[in-house]
């Protein structure tokens, strides 16, 4: 019965696989000298669509794009929009025109996540998108286990880079220990952190967040959201606190963070915070 099943899936898996290169392929595409005349400064990374059923898998997913913001972040390259900026376009059906006009940004990057059935792989299929010409740039497909999905933020934003600047970029520091046991679970919290941040459910993210923070007090993307959750409640002076362990340890850091006025009143409240690392 299993195996009955798992053809029709394999199939259908195949199926989405081929249009999306097909589509990629045969779709509207900016070769050679149209993208040498270009110089392309920002960027934005939306929401990866989990194609997937299971609900781990969306946490993956969320925790991959939030990766792969933090990862051209950390490049200090490109002007690149926070997450919370993009979360108005997450599991909506939009155009580049739009996603120029409301985000400001010169290309984006786009794309979905599946689960091969029965199986630790997944299939990310990654594309840039010109935003001012609606131009597909660049499209890969990456298929990795579940523990080697953490490297794929730093493998697509080294190729994408090189692509769009046309010289050779040096590997980026990992963001995570992919070798530390359970590592893969805490991609996956994290997703589930996020979501949660995201839905305005800011007393289950910062649980969420401790839990990972329990285990790993040094995992920069956590400390930072739950700054965010932390915020989100009210609790100023204990997000500043968040932020100030992410604070740049020597003048290669390429963070920045501005707390203006008073930290616990909300009228007087204010924060700026472009999130990268060292």
């Amino acid at each position: 019965k299993s195996t009955n099943m798992l053809l029709p899936i394999t199939g259908f898996l195949t199926i989405i696989g081929g249009a999306f290169w097909v589509w990629y392929s045969l779709g509207s595409m900016s070769h050679g000298s149209d993208i040498d005349n270009k110089i392309f400064q920002s960027i934005a990374v939306l929401y990866l669509d989990n194609i997937s059923s299971n609900i781990n898998d969306d946490n993956i997913s969320t925790a991959l794009t939030s990766s792969i913001t933090t990862a051209f972040s950390r490049l200090g390259i490109f002007d690149v929009k926070p997450r919370a900026d993009v979360l108005k376009f997450k599991n909506k059906i939009t155009t580049a025109e739009e996603i120029s006009s409301v985000l400001g940004v010169d290309v984006y990057i786009d794309g979905s996540l599946i689960r091969v059935p029965n199986s630790d792989e997944y299939i990310a299929n990654i594309i840039l998108v010109d935003a001012q010409e609606g131009k597909n740039l660049w499209a890969k497909e990456f298929k990795k286990t579940s523990s080697d999905i953490l490297n794929i933020p730093n493998i697509i934003v080294k190729e994408v880079t090189q692509f769009l600047s046309g010289d050779i970029v040096a590997d980026i520091a990992p963001l995570y220990d992919v070798d530390r046991s359970g590592a893969d679970e805490a991609f996956s919290l994290l997703g589930q952190g996020i979501n949660l941040l995201d839905s305005e459910k800011y007393d289950e993210s910062v649980v969420v967040f401790d839990s990972i923070l329990e285990e790993e007090p040094d995992n920069r993307l956590a400390l930072f959201s739950k700054g965010q959750a932390l915020e989100g409640l009210g609790e100023y002076s204990d997000a500043i606190s968040k932020y100030e362990q992410l604070l740049p340890r020597d003048n290669h850091n390429v963070r920045t963070k501005q707390i203006l006025a008073h930290p616990d009143s909300s009228e007087e409240y204010s924060s700026n915070w472009v999130f990268s690392d060292e």
